[in-house]
């Protein structure tokens, strides 16, 4: 923590994050949201993305507690911001208190589960195109990691996120032909479909944090979401979960 890691280092974590998900740091005690962001920066573009979090504008303050930090984010298979101007390489989790239940992430390998998609819905799938109801922006269903080449599945949070999955023809031409809007049944198909496979158990882990724990993981690689545990307003103090992203 006192300098940065050589950059052999740095090339060889973010080839192993890229292939297999995430690295965990285990004892490294109190992480300050100033070290995290520090952390998260040496990797993917090294630049930061602003959360308008208390403590260090980078970093994000989540608890299921509206008294330590914003609630009720990400309960759902998702892959950091999507809808966002671009797309977040890398993110750092460490979890500043551990409740004694619902303290844990699952993560789902995204390339993992588009390896089990059938040769029909691979053809099907590369052709959608999922709209952001927020900013309008299209964000393509499936896409090739840029340092593996391997071809992901991508997590756009819940189908009511999205307003609209467009299908292009094979031989779409701008202004030439038009694309088909999926039905609301067909859209949930897929959701449902998705979230499927990311809850295979030879793709997706739950990680339980112990004190000290941070976490790094390549957000092309992973999605991820709470335990629906961790949502649960806390009766007493020690049942209080806070994380930093």
């Amino acid at each position: 923590r006192a300098s940065p890691p050589s950059a052999n280092v740095l090339q060889f974590l973010e080839q192993l994050m890229a292939e297999q998900g995430l690295v965990i740091f285990r004892e490294q005690g109190e992480v300050s949201a100033d070290e995290q962001a520090r952390a998260t920066s040496h990797f993917g573009g090294h630049e930061l993305v602003s959360q308008n979090g208390p403590e260090n504008a980078h970093t994000l303050r989540l608890s299921n507690h509206p008294g330590h930090g914003t609630t009720g984010v990400g309960g759902y298979w998702h892959n950091d911001g999507v809808c966002a101007d671009r797309f977040y390489s890398h993110v750092a989790f460490h979890m500043v208190s551990i409740p004694r239940r619902g303290g844990q992430t699952s993560f789902a390998h995204t390339g993992l589960a588009y390896d089990m998609l059938s040769d029909s819905e691979r053809a099907q799938w590369e052709r959608l195109h999922m709209v952001d109801r927020h900013s309008g922006r299209l964000a393509p269903m499936l896409f090739c990691h840029p340092i593996t080449g391997r071809k992901h599945i991508l997590a756009h949070g819940r189908a009511t996120q999205v307003k609209a999955i467009l299908e292009y023809p094979d031989d779409y031409v701008v202004g030439r032909s038009t694309p088909r809007s999926l039905s609301q049944q067909e859209m949930s198909a897929t959701f449902r479909r998705r979230d499927e496979l990311f809850d295979q158990p030879a793709v997706h882990l739950v990680h339980s944090y112990e004190k000290g724990d941070l976490v790094v993981f390549d957000n092309l690689t992973l999605a991820h979401r709470g335990v629906p545990e961790a949502y649960s307003k806390p009766d007493k103090p020690e049942d209080v979960r806070v994380l930093h992203r």
